[in-house]
């Protein structure tokens, strides 16, 4: 099924999914930093991640590939010819970094909060490979340690132009763009 793909240019492994919704980042947000960055999306996650593809498609005039519900054998092969991760707080997204791909992690965990907090991405962030991780400045009312909202709520003060902004400094360092 993933055999026929005939892709030019840099490739972004896309983890738009995550295992709470507070941690979702907007489908929006995601088509504006890789309608910026101009490079082919591919969409990675689980096949209930696969509603997000219609509207990432929509938004983006460049290629984006939806290879959620890949087995995790496929995935893992097709994360061997991406240049970089951008998700959100999630199993993709360490597996990316296990196959050696620099990441951009969207966090909805305050940079002023608690970091020995679980949500932390001191604690669980990418290990062993160039990674940036954009995160709310401090957490949106009422929230005060953590996001405690169970809907995107803090995340949403992330904004595409921090995410452009790491994926500019991150390439500086790695070269991936």
């Amino acid at each position: 099924k993933f055999r026929n793909w005939k892709i030019k240019g840099k490739i972004v492994a896309i983890g738009i999914g995550a295992s709470q919704e507070r941690k979702r980042w907007p489908v929006e947000n995601f088509a504006k930093v890789l309608n910026a960055i101009q490079a082919t999306g591919l969409l990675i996650g689980g096949p209930e991640d696969s509603i997000y593809y219609r509207e990432l498609s929509r938004l983006c005039p460049q290629n984006v590939i939806n290879a959620c519900g890949a087995t995790l054998r496929q995935t893992i092969a097709l994360l061997e010819h991406c240049d970089v991760f951008l998700g959100n707080d999630s199993g993709p997204k360490h597996l990316a970094a296990a196959m050696g791909l620099p990441v951009v992690e969207v966090n909805f965990h305050p940079r002023r909060g608690n970091s020995s907090h679980v949500s932390s991405p001191k604690r669980f962030g990418a290990r062993g490979v160039p990674n940036i991780v954009v995160q709310p400045k401090q957490p949106k009312p009422p929230c005060i340690e953590s996001c405690e909202k169970n809907i995107p709520h803090c995340i949403l003060k992330v904004t595409t132009e921090e995410v452009i902004v790491a994926f500019k400094k991150l390439s500086s360092k790695t070269k991936v763009f």
